[in-house]
């Protein structure tokens, strides 16, 4: 920032009242016998002499001063003083306090950024801010330099640059400044503090289609992209702290759940069109941080599986349940059985298998019947022949880590006023990954309709 200088006083005359022609005006830093340049256009690109002789009509030319205090004196031509002011504002700061410091362009090249500010600064200050543009885009973890305006400046010593990601502060990564970016940094008495948005935050475009493979590298052309081939298993990706990106597959690549490519437990199978949303919480450090959206799937992440028979036999099984889950529907359609002696229960297991005891909970009818059932979770109690029940039960994570499930629901006979209401907890050994709904003895089986589960 540059301001025209004007006179403190606007009088260059002598005590009689006659011009002062070859005045002079001499420049300081405030409270400084030390001279400080003036210049004489606003870019600051060439500095007035000083001290500033007045032609013979006591008149100067232009004066442009830099964005911070100076004193100022006025003397005749033979070099004795008229009078003195300090201080004189050489500018109007941006923000309330005398922080701020800018220029044009810093500096460096990699990820070593200097800057050159326009103001006298011989140490850094808590809150200190910096403006200026970037004249290269940075390859990494990045540091700031500066120096002061005044002559004989000295580097004030590299400063780490810090971001914000995910609630913390972290190093920067690569082409989170761009070339010719207009950069805001705050000193916090340790670092840097990027103010500005990083450019990588910025970029929400669809980059360039990344080949499967073992290890996959995370472009910076977009945040967005699409994995071709199905070579693998994708089991690292290469990708700077702090990136936030969605990957839409192509084909059907396995992704491996690991230290570095956490999927929450279990590997997914990726088909044609399904998409994820993954979190690089440090270097090459992966999370997927929102459930996988299979190709098909309602927007807000649920999956519906394949709906299975209740025609015969006395059980239906829902494997591969991924371990990201939370909350699963189990929805009966007009199922039915061929006798009175059964009810219809829900088990649930781990990847040893289905666990067969530790349920707590009951199920009452439309005539109070209460009936329990600590082998699994009781939905019916004994009904016609034949009879049609349907209705949804939802199996909540109460306790990731205790692998606490509650379970509610009501169902109903569409044939006749009968429902069964019915609640329960369970909890597992490790994390769920099949259901199955079945008959709790060996009299009847399944004679008509169908179950189906929904998870998220």
């Amino acid at each position: 920032m540059s301001n025209l200088f004007n006179m403190p006083r606007v009088e260059a005359q002598d005590s009689s009242g006659g011009v002062l022609a070859g005045a002079k005006l001499e420049f300081f830093q405030t409270g400084t016998s030390t001279n400080l340049d003036t210049y004489s256009n606003d870019t600051l690109a060439t500095a007035n002499a000083n001290p500033v002789v007045a032609d013979s009509a006591g008149r100067w030319g232009a004066i442009f001063l830099r964005d911070q205090d100076y004193k100022v004196t006025l003397s005749g031509s033979d070099d004795v003083q008229i009078w003195s002011a300090d201080p004189v504002r050489g500018g109007v700061d941006n923000f309330a306090d005398d922080t701020f410091r800018s220029t044009l362009d810093t500096t460096g090249s990699g990820a070593t950024y200097a800057l050159t500010v326009n103001r006298v600064i011989t140490a850094y200050a808590n809150g200190d801010l910096f403006v200026a543009k970037s004249n290269f885009a940075n390859t990494g973890s990045a540091t700031l330099n500066v120096t002061g305006g005044q002559s004989g400046a000295s580097a004030l010593g590299a400063k780490t640059m810090k971001k914000q990601s995910a609630g913390a502060q972290v190093n920067l990564s690569a082409n989170d400044i761009l070339n010719s970016q207009w950069c805001v940094w705050r000193y916090d008495g340790t670092n840097m503090q990027l103010l500005s948005p990083v450019a990588n935050a910025a970029n929400e475009a669809k980059g360039g289609d990344i080949a499967s493979a073992t290890t996959i590298v995370i472009d910076t052309d977009g945040s967005y992209f699409d994995i071709t081939g199905n070579t693998g298993p994708i089991g690292t990706m290469t990708v700077s702290a702090g990136r936030e990106f969605t990957l839409q597959f192509d084909s059907t690549p396995t992704l491996t759940d690991s230290a570095t490519l956490d999927l929450g437990g279990a590997d997914i199978v990726a088909a044609a069109g399904d998409r994820g949303k993954f979190f690089a919480t440090t270097d090459n450090n992966v999370q997927l941080v929102a459930p996988f959206l299979r190709e098909g799937s309602p927007p807000q992440g649920l999956t519906l599986t394949t709906a299975q028979a209740t025609t015969s036999g006395r059980l239906v099984d829902f494997g591969g349940i991924p371990a990201w889950v939370k909350r699963i529907s189990v929805m009966l359609n007009e199922v039915s059985t061929n006798g009175t002696a059964d009810n219809i229960f829900i088990q649930i297991g781990v990847s040893g298998g289905l666990e067969t005891s530790g349920y707590l909970g009951g199920v009452i009818d439309q005539a109070d019947t209460v009936s329990n059932y600590t082998t699994g979770f009781l939905i019916t109690i004994p009904t016609a022949a034949a009879a049609l029940i349907s209705g949804t039960v939802v199996l909540t994570l109460e306790n990731l880590s205790s692998n606490i499930w509650t379970l509610s629901g009501t169902l109903a006979r569409s044939d006749s006023g009968s429902f069964f209401a019915s609640a329960g907890k369970k909890a597992l050994a490790a994390t769920l990954d099949r259901l199955r709904v079945a008959l709790t003895g060996s009299t009847d089986d399944f004679d008509l309709g169908e179950v189906n589960i929904m998870y998220e």
